[in-house]
């Protein structure tokens, strides 16, 4: 089958397009893979070159640290030890602390209340006494009091009659009559 002219130069056209997208993928794909490759060697050189740093600084300091470590590590495991055991003594002595106050303060409440007992026996022992003597003295005094008012009334009573004319009896009868009048001209007055 042979066909037209233009039909096979239509499809070289065709081919030809092909082939050179083809060519131009494949040489798109190589220039990407030389850039990267490019970009690796450039990076690959930089990590080599901070490996150097780190090997020349970090690794003694890593070493050293590792060295200090080691070092500290039987002191830090005393000194916590030593830790323990200082908060278990204090936690003793505290303890020790704590009963001693009570009991102080238990001795103390018991003085405070004996020596309440003793105030207080004392205060109401003073009292009584003071009573006891209040009336001791304050009795006779009124019994002389009431002697010496007596006599000094019987010596008026007989002073007055000497000096004093006799006084006459008052009939009952008028004297009634003087306090119904008087009571009767109150009541009007009101």
């Amino acid at each position: 089958m042979q066909a037209g002219p233009m039909q096979w130069g239509t499809l070289e056209y065709i081919f030809a397009a092909f082939a050179i997208a083809t060519a131009l993928g494949v040489l798109l794909q190589a220039c990407i893979l030389l850039g990267m490759a490019i970009g690796l060697r450039r990076l690959l050189n930089k990590v080599e070159h901070l490996l150097g740093v780190v090997d020349e600084h970090a690794l003694p300091l890593i070493a050293s640290s590792k060295v200090t470590l080691q070092d500290l590590g039987p002191k830090l495991k005393t000194i916590s030890a030593n830790l323990v055991e200082v908060s278990e003594t204090l936690k003793h002595e505290s303890n020790n602390v704590k009963r001693s106050v009570d009991d102080v303060l238990e001795r103390t409440r018991v003085q405070t209340a004996r020596v309440d007992g003793i105030v207080s026996g004392t205060l109401d022992g003073i009292t009584t006494a003071s009573s006891a003597i209040q009336k001791g003295i304050e009795v006779p005094l009124r019994h002389v009091q009431g002697i010496f008012n007596g006599l000094r009334a019987g010596f008026d009573v007989l002073r007055e009659k000497k000096n004093k004319e006799p006084i006459e009896p008052v009939d009952r009868s008028e004297a009634e009559f003087v306090v119904v009048e008087e009571v009767t001209a109150a009541r009007q007055v009101f």
